[in-house]
């Protein structure tokens, strides 16, 4: 008997072991990712204010530079930090969709809407959870649309407290963005939805949130193509 309890404590003390290694490696990771992260994030803004610097439009290409300016200092923020309050993620949701239409030339309308029963300065968000998904949708979906763009993000939440975010564009669809990828001879690969599943793998490690991701194909009714709908589904966060 005595036997079989220290080997029974023996087997608890290297599973716990071994969990916290897994826990520690899954923190690394989460850091590497954040931290891959900031290049990548400041790289596709660097390169829409170099595509709107080229149009030679002194007064936009200084709004465009004082914004830029601003996202930069709110990105440096919220990447100290595994949350954001929803009030700083939509902030700079909102600044990155200004930049992208300004560079666009308008070429699309966006609305960000909050549902009046969320406090945004007390409801918590993975940082920079939405920003990927918003770009994917710009670069992807509206980016091959000349008129009339349109992309909504609405938040609300559901009966267990989770935050239900809606994400819907008008472009041209996953499969029509792809065929001109693969026209173009390029890969089909969004590196910032790979680090984002990535990372959200690694909290699911660490503290056990589930975020869920849904995307949906959006048809006309003769079946062409209408755009995109992605619904991240987050837990709440204590």
């Amino acid at each position: 008997w005595l036997f079989y309890q220290w080997r029974l404590h023996r087997m608890r003390q290297q599973a716990e072991q071994e969990n916290a290694t897994n826990k520690q490696f899954a923190e690394l990771e989460l850091q590497a990712l954040q931290a891959q992260m900031n290049p990548h994030f400041v790289f596709n803004s660097l390169s829409a204010i170099q595509y709107f610097i080229a149009a030679n439009e002194k007064q936009q290409a200084d709004n465009y530079l004082s914004k830029f300016a601003m996202l930069m200092r709110q990105f440096l923020e919220s990447s100290k930090s595994r949350y954001l309050n929803l009030h700083q993620e939509l902030h700079l949701i909102k600044l990155y969709i200004e930049l992208e239409q300004m560079r666009f030339s308008n070429r699309f309308e966006a609305s960000v809407t909050l549902d009046p029963d969320i406090n945004p300065y007390t409801t918590l968000i993975p940082t920079m959870l939405l920003q990927p998904f918003v770009e994917n949708a710009i670069t992807h979906g509206l980016f091959h649309k000349m008129t009339d763009g349109k992309l909504n993000l609405h938040i609300a939440k559901d009966e267990n407290q989770a935050l239900i975010c809606t994400l819907e564009d008008n472009g041209i669809g996953r499969t029509a963005a792809k065929n001109i990828q693969q026209k173009a001879g390029k890969a089909y690969r969004s590196r910032a939805m790979q680090i984002t599943s990535e990372r959200l793998h690694a909290l699911r490690v660490i503290e056990g949130y589930d975020v869920h991701v849904e995307v949906e194909d959006l048809k006309n009714t003769d079946g062409s193509a209408a755009g995109t709908r992605v619904k991240i589904t987050v837990p709440e966060i204590e």
